[in-house]
């Protein structure tokens, strides 16, 4: 049982070995591969797709004046939004000033993950949500000239936890979109659906082979 024991374990040592050399072998190549480039690439993903990230920007000042009809109800509905984003805990603090013939309606956020300010504390401030974060899944294809390559990629969108909170609290007031005459109210067009989110993409990527083996660039 002993020697059987210590045999598997040369077995595995070896089989890893072989893995990782495998893999040091292909970023070495002179030609990129699939699995290289889709292990290159997974390497640099957090600061290569981070700009990409799927955001809606919303503002937490809103002016409503008194109207009527297909107007009254877009403030109504826009409101009604930033209430939303109040009960699944985006923002707080909601508070009413009456005008000559308007109704400022203000709203502070709350700091966490995925939640970002622009023009903090200013009337002009907007509360930045990520929706999704984009993740490269496959390698669609490889297009290489020399010691420089242009990759194809797929691309799927992870939905953030905050993202789905809102819809699934919000499913009523969603639904009102889609019977809305333009102009819709802006929160429609700013807070996709789950089948527009996940849309599979394809973008590209440049890699180049250097002495110590193939880089993503940018």
């Amino acid at each position: 049982m002993k020697h059987a024991s210590q045999s598997f374990i040369i077995l595995s040592t070896l089989v890893t070995t072989l893995a990782v050399f495998a893999c040091s072998d292909g970023r070495k190549s002179s030609t990129l591969d699939r699995r290289t480039a889709l292990t290159l690439l997974h390497e640099a993903g957090p600061q290569l797709l981070e700009r990409q990230a799927t955001r809606c920007d919303l503002k937490t000042r809103e002016v409503i004046t008194p109207a009527s009809g297909w107007n009254q109800k877009r403030g109504e509905l826009t409101i009604a939004f930033l209430d939303l984003l109040v009960e699944v805990g985006i923002l707080k603090d909601k508070t009413e000033t009456k005008g000559s013939g308007y109704t400022l309606f203000t709203y502070s956020i709350i700091p966490q993950e995925h939640v970002a300010t622009v023009y903090p504390n200013t009337d002009n401030e907007i509360v930045l949500v990520t929706l999704a974060k984009p993740i490269i899944k496959e390698i669609v294809g490889i297009r290489q000239e020399g010691a420089q390559a242009i990759v194809e990629t797929g691309i799927a969108a992870v939905p953030t936890p905050l993202y789905s909170k809102v819809l699934d609290s919000g499913k009523e007031l969603f639904a009102q979109c889609q019977a809305f005459p333009s102009p819709k109210p802006y929160f429609c067009g700013r807070w996709p659906s789950r089948e527009a989110l996940e849309k599979p993409e394809t973008r590209t990527f440049q890699l180049a082979r250097y002495d110590d083996g193939w880089r993503v660039l940018g």
